[in-house]
């Protein structure tokens, strides 16, 4: 993962009572489309990998829950927040982030080396696709 980004997000318990969640947000160029969620860091830490799709589908409309089944994501401008659910097999968790924070993280990701490496994977994946399509005709 290159370069981590540390932002504290908040976990409201079935209790009502509110943990603090610091969570290192990375991306890695080996893995372009993906952002690496490590909870927790140090002794006790999670680690989910979420598509960089998904924050930005939150970010382009907001109010909305974005993705299905172990992720989901939520953007409320009016709050800044951005709540990402969690359904891991021990239940549920919902985690609210500052969205300001999370965006310019997003947008970290974006630069040349990225993109780059995102178009390359993409023309190799379209190529094998021209070439199966012309073996089997």
């Amino acid at each position: 993962m290159d370069y981590p980004t540390r932002i504290v997000g908040v976990l409201q318990d079935e209790h009502e009572q509110r943990l603090l969640v610091p969570t290192d947000f990375g991306h890695s160029l080996r893995d372009p489309y993906a952002v690496h969620l490590n909870f927790n860091p140090g002794s006790d830490h999670k680690e989910w990998i979420v598509s960089i799709e998904l924050f930005t589908e939150a970010f382009d409309r907001p109010d909305r829950i974005h993705g299905y089944g172990d992720v989901t994501i939520t953007y409320y401008p009016t709050d800044n927040q951005l709540w990402i659910g969690l359904q891991p097999p021990e239940g549920v968790a919902t985690i609210a982030f500052p969205a300001t924070a999370v965006a310019e993280f997003i947008n970290s990701t974006r630069n040349s080396a990225t993109d780059n490496v995102r178009e390359t994977a993409l023309d190799i994946f379209f190529e094998k696709v021209e070439k199966c399509a012309n073996q089997s005709r």
